[in-house]
């Protein structure tokens, strides 16, 4: 209920939900070129490379969602508001001309800007918000990893 204790929990939700995306996307940007011409066939390989792109963009737009939430829960839905609808005038300004210039690729180009102005726009008013260093909001420390861990044990020994 008090408002520092808000802020930590948004803070370590921050550190966390961006490692482990982060975590989660590199591993899958290293196995999608090759899962995916075995998953769709050969004659895809050339589309690899766009998939890792989306694949990207698609970690981004999670982490969107993570911040967004959060920030919601601050009381602070116009900052999200304003941060969708800033993504959505990129995609509307990019999205013709990139995919109209190089295709697929163009278009998820245009997609990972868009959703890369919406957590820019997310994390720099949580920045602000916050009143904290930028590494406190964005990278985890020791501290979060041994409280990770706990968690995590805690859950296994409930089930």
């Amino acid at each position: 209920t008090d408002a520092e204790g808000r802020h930590q929990r948004f803070r370590f939700g921050t550190r966390l939900g961006i490692a482990l995306t982060i975590l989660v996307a590199a591993g899958a940007a290293v196995v999608t070129p090759v899962l995916f011409p075995l998953i769709f066939g050969g004659a895809y390989r050339p589309a690899a490379g766009t998939a890792v792109l989306v694949t990207i963009g698609s970690t981004v737009a999670a982490l969107n969602l993570l911040l967004g939430e959060a920030t919601k829960g601050l009381g602070r839905p116009r900052v999200v508001l304003k941060a969708e609808l800033i993504g959505l005038v990129a995609t509307a300004v990019l999205l013709i001309p990139l995919s109209l210039a190089i295709g697929i690729i163009g278009a998820a180009l245009a997609s990972l800007v868009a959703y890369s102005a919406t957590a820019m726009i997310l994390v720099v008013d949580a920045h602000a918000h916050q009143r904290c260093r930028w590494r406190d909001l964005l990278f985890m420390d020791r501290e979060d990893l041994r409280t990770t861990i706990s968690m995590a044990r805690h859950v296994v020994a409930r089930d």
